[in-house]
């Protein structure tokens, strides 16, 4: 993919995220890489994570929102499951800024890489995920978390962006099941 197809990214990406199934993670271990909707977004992820993350970062609220609501059990486990790879693939963009760092850097003050609102907003979805009520969508968060940075200095200081974010969440712009969990996050 060359830098052409960046126009396209926010409005495709979404739909890539959203169409990953899970349902080849039940199988077997061999056939989790069949995912289609999972491995068009790895290999977006893989050009334009370090490129243009803020391009991503729409699709991964977006879809991380939409699959928070659902109305049966089949539906919940397959949600969960979009879920936890949503964020494993937003920590995959997470590592692509993060090979840009210094010595001592942490995501945040990673410079050479995006600017500091896009690396805010990244660790604001990480940190949204550590809410999560799905163990394994939490476990991989706080696993994120840890590899991002996640000292308190950092949460304290994208903690009023994450005041307004999740006040945001909570007005229900991003359905009900954000505004959920954005209640349940204090």
């Amino acid at each position: 993919m060359k830098m052409e197809f960046v126009p396209y990214i926010e409005s495709l990406f979404p739909a890539m995220l959203m169409s990953i199934t899970g349902v080849a993670s039940f199988l077997c271990e061999k056939d989790q890489n069949e995912d289609p909707g999972h491995r068009a977004a790895l290999a977006l992820v893989q050009r334009f994570g370090d490129l243009c993350p803020h391009s991503l970062l729409d699709g991964f609220e977006g879809a991380y929102c939409c699959t928070l609501q659902s109305d049966s059990p089949e539906e919940t486990a397959r949600n969960a499951v979009t879920r936890e790879k949503t964020v494993v693939l937003l920590g995959k963009v997470a590592e692509k800024i993060l090979e840009h760092k210094k010595f001592g850097q942490d995501l945040l003050s990673t410079e050479d890489c995006s600017n500091k609102a896009t690396r805010e907003r990244v660790l604001l979805l990480i940190l949204l995920a550590r809410f999560d009520a799905d163990a394994s969508v939490k476990r991989v968060a706080n696993g994120l978390w840890k590899t991002a940075g996640g000292a308190p200095k950092v949460q304290k200081a994208i903690m009023p962006n994450m005041t307004r974010f999740l006040e945001r969440l909570r007005g229900g712009d991003r359905g009900p099941g954000a505004q959920k969990l954005a209640l349940e996050a204090k």
